[in-house]
């Protein structure tokens, strides 16, 4: 979940199933291939992150959580 303004957001990490989260995460990989194509197989997703650097590096699929607020 975010709050602050845009240039000191503030993120709080939820659990999956928070109704309260922004996004889903629907696929998290650490051991393909990052790149623009990695989430393109991921039915639903809306957007993604990729981390990199010095060996550490992954990608998150996810879309905007339907579920939010309804709980």
């Amino acid at each position: 979940m975010s709050t602050g303004r845009t240039n000191e957001a503030k993120t709080k990490k939820l659990d999956c199933t928070d109704p309260h989260a922004d996004y889903k995460v629907l696929k998290m990989d650490k051991d393909g291939v990052v790149d623009t194509f990695s989430c393109s197989d991921v039915p639903g997703t809306t957007g993604s992150l990729t981390q990199s650097g010095s060996g550490n590096w992954f990608i998150v699929c996810f879309k905007e959580n339907d579920e939010q607020g309804k709980k």
